[in-house]
């Protein structure tokens, strides 16, 4: 049997609420996220260099800005439950852990995971009450989805690896990774999977599953959605389905 499949890693593609969200990031740490990052003083304070020697040129008054106009926060809600993994793939991009006092809201069970870089930019990871990881950034999206991304590949590198499975992972472009996996026996005797995946610039993974006969394939998607902490939204049969018994099927997964 073959289909196709997409998987998830976004929770708001299943309709997580705006109050679900909002409600796991607290007002201090939201203060937090949107502080000034030394790279933005820097750059108010060339600005109003910059205006000081127009006005100094040119004889008119120019307004000095006073800080840079200030990003919106971005929290992004994942199917993943272990915010420790996500923090540990974020200490692969830069990221380390840090331990501002802040105000604490009535919920003991609130810990929230603050991170930040050596060029200051910040993310915050709690977990909903629903037990969602939830992903707190000032301003960009590409912030989270690098994170994401990162996360991805971290999950199914280490999946493949605990399969015993050989891999050979490839760069391409537009910061995409692909990573191939075969097997090197087959459990079942219904042939060894051959696993082709690549992880896209913004966290997303499509999967490629060939060299098996049967249904093994629906199973190797389930296994690699739970590797990545995402969720199967969408299952397409394929033509391939109604093959001969014993013909080598293939299965297409994308994973967001």
């Amino acid at each position: 049997m073959s289909n196709t499949s997409t998987v998830s890693s976004y929770a708001q593609d299943s309709g997580v609420g705006a109050t679900e969200v909002a409600f796991e990031c607290a007002t201090a740490v939201i203060q937090w996220l949107l502080q000034e990052t030394p790279e933005e003083k820097a750059a108010v304070e060339r600005m109003k260099a910059h205006c000081r020697r127009e006005r100094l040129a040119t004889g008119k008054a120019t307004s000095e800005p006073s800080r840079l106009q200030r990003p919106s926060l971005v929290s992004i809600p994942l199917h993943l439950r272990d915010p420790e993994s996500l923090a540990q793939s974020a200490e692969r991009l830069g990221y380390r852990r840090t331990s501002p006092h802040l105000a604490s809201p009535d919920r003991s069970s609130w810990e929230p995971i603050l991170m930040r870089n050596a060029s200051g930019e910040r993310l915050a990871i709690t977990t909903s009450r629903e037990g969602r990881v939830v992903v707190h950034a000032g301003g960009e999206r590409r912030r989270v989805e690098a994170l994401v991304r990162r996360h991805t590949i971290d999950c199914v590198a280490a999946h493949f690896a605990r399969a015993g499975m050989a891999v050979e992972v490839q760069p391409l472009s537009g910061g995409e990774v692909q990573m191939v996996a075969r097997e090197r026996r087959s459990p079942r005797g219904d042939g060894l999977a051959v696993v082709e995946t690549r992880v896209s610039a913004d966290g997303n993974l499509s999967v490629d599953v060939d060299g098996l006969r049967g249904s093994r394939c629906d199973e190797i998607v389930q296994d690699i959605a739970r590797a990545v902490g995402g969720k199967v939204t969408r299952t397409r049969k394929k033509e391939v389905l109604f093959t001969l018994p014993g013909e080598p099927t293939r299965t297409r997964v994308r994973v967001q």
